[in-house]
Parts: structure tokens; sequence; C-alpha cells
């Protein structure tokens, strides 16, 4: 009886550190260095004010950073700000007047060195709005790989 009780803590001990183990579900990566076309290219802007999911709330720091994307084309950045102790971003995208491209979001998440992406979710619309100050959109964010 001793033995298969000794057994059983190994097997329990063994189940408990397995499950300890650090799973990283995107590799590491140095931060961004995007850039916006500031040549004129892109006249018309609208804005977005986006948010990561509730769960990844907790490791969102001032250095992270969101880019908006046109394809490969970084067409916005954003840094976090703070307001009402809910943390967003808020974007200047920039577009042609007459563009309907669609939008996906990158995110920088300095703690851990990752970087998470949308798929194409938004059309751009010239003076166009995409979330609030007081209702930012909820990104869904998948790690990239």
């Amino acid at each position: 009886m001793k033995k298969y009780l000794v057994l059983l803590i190994l097997c329990l001990a063994a189940v408990y550190l397995a499950g300890c183990k650090k799973h990283h579900t995107a590799p590491e990566v140095p931060p961004p260095s995007w850039s916006v076309d500031t040549s004129g290219q892109y006249p018309a802007t609208m804005t977005a004010v986006v948010a990561p999911p509730q769960d990844m709330d907790p490791y969102v720091t001032a250095s992270d950073e969101m880019g908006a994307f046109v394809g490969t084309n970084c067409r916005g950045i954003g840094r976090m700000i703070t307001i009402n102790h809910e943390n967003m971003f808020f974007i200047m995208i920039h577009g042609k007047a007459s563009e309907q491209s669609m939008i996906s979001f990158q995110y920088y998440r300095s703690w851990d060195k990752h970087l998470y992406k949308t798929g194409p979710i938004l059309n751009f619309a010239a003076d166009g709005n995409f979330g609030t100050a007081d209702a930012p959109e909820i990104l869904y964010l998948v790690p990239s790989n």
C-alpha cells in the first residue's frame, strides 16, 4: 500500500511539473521598425481606437506598439495610452480618399517580445472612425508566425 501511495505521489508531481513548462505560442521578435509613408501618397486619414483582448491587458505596457496595415504596407502606428484605467491605442490610419482597402492590425507586446495580428477586418474610409475612447474596438489577435 505504501508503495502505491509513493507511486501516486510521484505521478502527481510529474504531471504538476509537466504543466509548469513555459509555453510559447509565438517566436520572440525584436521591436518592430514600422514607418508610415509621409510623402503625401496617402493624404486622407481615418482614426482607430483599439484595444487588445482582456486576457492580454495585464501584460500591456507603454512600450507596446500597434500598427495598422494594408497588406504589408504600414498605414498607421499607435502607442498605448490609458483612459479611466483602460489600455487602448489611438492610431491615425493614412490612405487615399477613394480607397477602400482592407486594414489589418499588428500588435507588438514588449513584455514577451511577441507579435500578434488580426486578419483584414476594416475597410479604409476617409474621415472615418473605428472605435472611440469611450468604447475602443477590441481586437481578436493571434500569434504571428
